[in-house]
């Protein structure tokens, strides 16, 4: 085998040349990051004003949502009698995997054209158009 040196002398060379890669076709890997990253703040906050309302530690925010409302629905404690929010949110989930699979991936564009791509695309718009 290789001693220690050389080991490390291939990695660092491995990884300039990576880097000389991604900067030449203008690639950043940690890209596919940026989405699930800018959730996260929203989800945290209304899993918290959630659980707060289950547990009666904020009867303010329970009643302000019995008394507002939202488009069509006049009370956002009640199920959505038009089912219009998950079909919406169906929706953007069907565009979203449109759009997202339609572009250039980090893998190339033959990528996004090869038969994992579209099986996966045609999974999830499924999911989109049948999810209860």
């Amino acid at each position: 085998g290789r001693s220690v040196g050389e080991q490390a002398f291939v990695m660092k060379t491995t990884w300039r040349t990576m880097r000389a890669i991604y900067k030449y076709h203008k690639v950043n890997p940690l890209a596919i990051f940026k989405s699930p990253l800018m959730q996260i703040p929203v989800f945290w906050y209304f899993s918290i004003d959630i659980r707060k309302i289950i547990n009666g530690a904020d009867p303010e925010l329970a009643q302000q949502l019995t008394e507002s409302g939202f488009l069509w629905i006049t009370d956002l404690t009640e199920p959505d009698p038009w089912y219009g929010l998950p079909i919406v949110s169906g929706m953007l989930l069907y565009l979203n995997v449109e759009w997202a699979v339609g572009r250039k991936t980090l893998s190339g564009e033959t990528a996004s054209k090869s038969n994992i791509a579209k099986y996966m695309k045609d999974f999830f718009q499924s999911l989109a158009v049948f999810m209860p």
